[in-house]
């Protein structure tokens, strides 16, 4: 609250485009239907929504998702099935819990791949 009654602003690594909103995907389960919403334009162009159907039997899809800032992307699996995973784990091998990343996406990136949990292209 302070930064925001002295006018402090939220720079995300000085780099607009780590925190573009064009392309932003949204899966939702509706009338068992797997569909995607992909926010399009910008503050100045204003903005719109576009709809895809992914699956029509409420099953799976893949969607591409973009990281603006370098021009990456990757591919992610979609399901409508999301089983409540176990709470306790007890397999002696480490874990990678993650929240909302938002615009730290770059350095999410290098941390999984520096700490080998996954590749370059996010394998």
């Amino acid at each position: 609250m302070f930064g925001l009654v002295i006018g402090a602003d939220a720079h995300l690594f000085e780099n607009r485009l780590a925190y573009q909103l064009d392309g932003e995907v949204h899966v939702f389960h509706t009338n068992d239907r797997l569909t995607a919403f992909t926010l399009r334009g910008s503050n100045d162009s204003g903005f719109r929504v576009d709809t895809v159907l992914l699956s029509d039997k409420a099953e799976e899809a893949r969607i591409r998702v973009g990281f603006p800032a370098d021009s990456s992307h990757f591919d992610v699996t979609v399901s409508s099935d999301a089983p409540i995973p176990a709470s306790v784990y007890d397999d002696g091998k480490p874990i990678v819990a993650m929240s909302d990343i938002e615009s730290g996406f770059g350095a999410f990136r290098q941390f999984l791949v520096v700490h080998g949990i996954a590749d370059a292209a996010l394998n």
